[in-house]
């Protein structure tokens, strides 16, 4: 299914990863509803309903099914997907939209499918159900020309986005983008954790996340190891190790249990020993390196290219394997 998560909605992830890491030293880290016109492109999807229904037989869609019946009477949806159209927001709707639009394509059935829940959803749903394909497209092509690196701050980039998305879906792309919007503004809020002290720490840590509660599943802060995991991310840079590791003992003791401590210090440990295994690749590679590039300006001066290309990939292979042999 295409993922409604575009390049350059990445481009504004990336600068919010970004952020995190510069800031932290590497520390893990789109009123009353506005429509388009009648004389947009949406018009074709808009008319569907006026065009005639193929009836006759049961159609079943994933997540949906059709009960047609002899004539031109409506056909019905099952009510949990309609609910579906109705209450959901954020990927959940554009999940479900996107799937009506794959499936319904693949059988034939859209205007049929529209037809329907004209009737079934309020309003604005319907619009935006019916003028998903399109707005979607158009959507894609407006962020690939967003010039995001103009602005210098995240905060720029995040309102940015968000003007556009508002100018294209109207008041819905809060519901479409619910789940990015809380994202974008969560991060923005936590940048007032740099200026915490870390005594204070902890607690400005838990007060931000109590103002974002209803929104700790959009943000995937819905349980004891993220909660941790996020904490250690937005520890700011400025402060000593010994500040680090005293707010990282706080932050274990408040989320996390014993068995996750020690698997988390066990994981760590391996990455700590990962890292001197690669550096000590990485600093005995370049000694080779450097002494084939002696020998080939030296002795080895009068070997043809072919030749020496084959003596040196053999060199290093030998150094590979060497090198690993024994290593878990």
């Amino acid at each position: 299914m295409k993922r409604r998560i575009s390049i350059v909605m990445l481009a504004v992830m990336a600068s919010i990863f970004y952020w995190q890491w510069s800031e932290r030293e590497a520390t893990k880290l789109p009123s009353e509803l506005t429509k388009i016109s009648t004389q947009s492109t949406g018009m074709s999807l808009l008319s569907a309903e006026n065009q005639e229904l193929d009836v006759g037989g049961v159609e079943a869609l994933q997540g949906f099914t059709v009960v047609k019946q002899n004539g031109h009477e409506p056909q019905n949806l099952m009510s949990d997907q309609v609910s579906k159209l109705t209450n959901s927001q954020g990927q959940a709707l554009h999940q479900a939209m996107a799937e009506l639009w794959q499936q319904c394509r693949r059988l034939n059935n859209c205007n049929g499918l529209l037809a329907q829940l004209k009737i079934e959803l309020p309003e604005a749903r319907y619009w935006l159900v019916a003028q998903f394909p399109e707005l979607d497209a158009q959507w894609q092509l407006r962020l690939g020309e967003l010039p995001l690196d103009d602005y210098s701050s995240l905060a720029e980039k995040v309102t940015e986005v968000k003007q556009q998305a508002r100018a294209l879906w109207g008041d819905l792309a809060d519901t479409v983008f619910a789940d990015e919007f809380a994202l974008y503004d969560f991060t923005l809020a936590s940048q007032q954790l740099e200026q915490s002290t870390s005594e204070d720490f902890l607690a400005n840590y838990q007060a931000l996340l109590k103002k974002w509660q209803t929104a700790d599943t959009s943000l995937s802060l819905d349980n004891n190891m993220a909660l941790y995991e996020k904490g250690m991310s937005l520890i700011p840079s400025t402060y000593s190790q010994a500040q680090r590791e005293q707010i990282k003992q706080q932050l274990t003791e408040q989320y996390l249990t014993q068995e996750q401590s020690v698997s988390i210090a066990h994981r760590e440990q391996q990455v700590a020993e990962q890292q001197v295994q690669v550096e000590d690749y990485q600093s005995q590679l370049a000694q080779l390196t450097a002494s084939l590039n002696h020998l080939r300006s030296t002795s080895l001066s009068g070997m043809s290219e072919t030749d020496w290309q084959y003596y040196q990939q053999q060199k290093i292979s030998e150094f590979r394997i060497a090198f690993f042999k024994g290593k878990p």
